[in-house]
C-alpha cells in the first residue's frame, strides 16, 4: 500500500479544530514563488500549482522510467500547501480584502529520499516531455519550528474567525506570535475546492510562535487574591508560564499576571468601569484590572457578567 503522509502523520495534516500547539520538524519541499490574488482564473497562483503538480508526479512516477531513485517507496502525493505574506508589511494578520497584493509560496512536500540530483532529473524530464518552462520549481528546506495550528472549516474568507482563535488560545497559554521572514501563515489544503461546497472546505491553518516574556507571580500571592474573591468552590487556576490562568466554573475568565487578577473584556462587565491594563508586554488585548475586593456582592456580580458572556461564545 502507497505511504499517506496524511494518514502516517496526523499531528501535522489531520489536527482538530481546536488550537493546538505543535513542534515541525525540517521538511523539504517543491516549491514555487508568485505574487497576486489566487483567485485569478490566469494568474500566478494557478500556474504555480499546475507547475507543481507536474514536477511531483514526475517524482512519483519515477518508478516507471530508467531513472531509479535511491531509497524509492510508493507513496500518495502529500497536499498541497502555501505560505502567504501580503506586500509592504508582515502582518500578524492577512487582509482577505487585498488579495492583490498577496505573495505567496505554493509547496508540496518531498519524500525525504529525494535529492537535489533527484530533484534535477525531473525538472529536465517533464521540460523535455511537456515542452514547458520549469525552471520557476525550487527545491527548499524549510525549518517551521514551534507553532500554533487549527483545523477551519469554510470558505478560506472566513478564516479570521479561527485564527482570532488561535491568537487567543497562544496568549492564555504564554506564547506569542513571530511572525516574520522567513515565517509565514501556513495553509494546507485538504480539499479540493473544485469538488468540495465552500462550507466544507477543510484547510489547515498554522502560524509560528514563540515563548513569550517570563513573568511570576508568587504561589502566596495567587492564594491571597482567590481568598480574596470569596466564591472558593467556584474558581479554580491553573499555572501557565509563572502565571495562572483563572477558571469559573470551569471555563476560562481570565488570569493573574505578574500579581494582578484580570479578567477577559466582555460586553457584560464593561458597565462596571474597571480599568483596562495590558495583562504582559507582547499582548494584543487589553483585560479588565480588579482592584476593589471589599464590595464582594459586586466583585461575584462582575465574575458571572463575565462568565454569561463568555459562555455564549
Amino acid at each position: 500500500m502507497a505511504f499517506d503522509y496524511k494518514k502516517e502523520y496526523k499531528e501535522f495534516y489531520l489536527p482538530q479544530n481546536t488550537p493546538s500547539i505543535i513542534e515541525i520538524p525540517r521538511i523539504n519541499y517543491l516549491a514555487v514563488r508568485g505574487k497576486g490574488d489566487p483567485n485569478k482564473p490566469n494568474g500566478e497562483y494557478k500556474h504555480s500549482i499546475e507547475l507543481l503538480y507536474t514536477i511531483a508526479f514526475t517524482i512519483k512516477m519515477s518508478k516507471k522510467s530508467n531513472y531509479k531513485i535511491e531509497g524509492y517507496f510508493d507513496y500518495v502525493v502529500p497536499p498541497l500547501e502555501g505560505f502567504w505574506w501580503q506586500s509592504g508589511t508582515l502582518s500578524e494578520e492577512l487582509d482577505y480584502s487585498r488579495k492583490d497584493d498577496f505573495n505567496f509560496i505554493s509547496v508540496i512536500r518531498l519524500p525525504d529520499f529525494v535529492t537535489q540530483d533527484d530533484f534535477k532529473w525531473a525538472i529536465t524530464e517533464a521540460t523535455n516531455k511537456k515542452r514547458k518552462d520549469y525552471s520557476k520549481v525550487q527545491f527548499i528546506e524549510y525549518d517551521e519550528g514551534l507553532c500554533v495550528q487549527c483545523l477551519h472549516v469554510g470558505g478560506y474568507d472566513s478564516e479570521p474567525k479561527t485564527v482570532n482563535l488561535m491568537h487567543e488560545y497562544i496568549e492564555n497559554m504564554g506564547y506569542q506570535l513571530d511572525i516574520k521572514n522567513p515565517r509565514y501563515h501556513h495553509e494546507i489544503y485538504l480539499s479540493d475546492p473544485r469538488r468540495c461546497r465552500e462550507q466544507n472546505l477543510k484547510t489547515v491553518i498554522r502560524h509560528p510562535i514563540k515563548k513569550g516574556a517570563k513573568m511570576t507571580t508568587s504561589k502566596e500571592s495567587q492564594e491571597y487574591l482567590l481568598d480574596q474573591l470569596g466564591i472558593p468552590d467556584d474558581v479554580t487556576t491553573r499555572p501557565m508560564m509563572g502565571e495562572y490562568l483563572l477558571y469559573f466554573r470551569g471555563t476560562l475568565i481570565g488570569g493573574i499576571y505578574d500579581g494582578q487578577l484580570l479578567l477577559k473584556e466582555t460586553s457584560g462587565n464593561s458597565q462596571y468601569d474597571l480599568k483596562q491594563v495590558v495583562p504582559y508586554a507582547t499582548a494584543k488585548r487589553t483585560m479588565y484590572l480588579i482592584e476593589d475586593f471589599d464590595d464582594k456582592d459586586k466583585l461575584k456580580e462582575i465574575i458571572l457578567a463575565t462568565y454569561s458572556d463568555l459562555l455564549k461564545k
